[in-house]
């Protein structure tokens, strides 16, 4: 199975590096689809066995942004943009595979609080689907855009349900970030999110070195795991 990853900036943290190692220890087929040049990061994965393609081919980033777009906005355009032209399984950068993905039509579940809501850090989805050409449509500029998706998916499947169990893909949801570096085993499960943005907004982005000091933890489970 393909994964498809987008990919901008330098800022690749090993947390990045270790989803992308997870995706290959399970026996998907890793593509980046980068925009702009390679990260200038240790972390960066040119010496993996990894497909590295231009984002562009898929959505106009850069001109996105030199006419004044959000980036995460440019983000979520590329995201429908390729699975409407595509489809197949997108993944955010920051979501680990703990297991081989299973290969039905459609991948969609929740990592919300109130797990009410769809996420789009985990997709996989046919080509065509008129949902991603609605969402395209009426995307936001700035922060929404999940709620723009779920309007979407709700207008043309009549429902906003996941196709698996939520706990499949989303063990916790967001809210519960810190998981990681509790004392708790690995899920059964297909894939952990590690929620980048709260690991960054609370000053956890760290090297493997200091991930590995504290043995009691999730995140030293998974490193064991998946790279080693």
């Amino acid at each position: 199975m393909k994964v498809n990853f987008f990919w901008s900036g330098d800022n690749f943290s090993y947390y990045n590096r270790l989803c992308v190692l997870s995706h290959i220890h399970v026996g998907h087929s890793v593509i980046i689809w980068l925009h702009g040049d390679s990260p200038d990061s240790k972390n960066w994965v040119n010496d993996l066995d990894i497909t590295i393609n231009d984002a562009n081919q898929v959505f106009n980033v850069s001109g996105f942004l030199k006419s004044g777009g959000n980036f995460k906005t440019a983000s979520s355009m590329w995201r429908f943009h390729f699975l409407y032209k595509f489809g197949g399984l997108y993944c955010d950068l920051d979501a680990l595979a703990i297991k081989r993905f299973p290969n039905t039509e459609w991948i969609l579940c929740s990592g919300e609080r109130d797990r009410k809501s769809l996420s789009t850090g985990v997709i996989k989805a046919p080509s065509n689907s008129p949902v991603f050409l609605d969402s395209i449509k009426n995307i936001k500029k700035d922060w929404g855009n999940v709620k723009v998706f779920n309007e979407s998916y709700k207008k043309y499947y009549k429902n906003a349900l996941p196709t698996h169990d939520n706990k499949l893909f989303y063990p916790y949801n967001w809210k519960e970030w810190d998981y990681l570096f509790k004392d708790i085993n690995i899920y059964d499960c297909y894939s952990i999110h590690l929620y980048h943005t709260m690991l960054e907004r609370n000053n956890k982005i760290k090297e493997k070195e200091v991930l590995l000091k504290n043995k009691n933890t999730l995140i030293y489970k998974i490193i064991k795991k998946f790279d080693q």
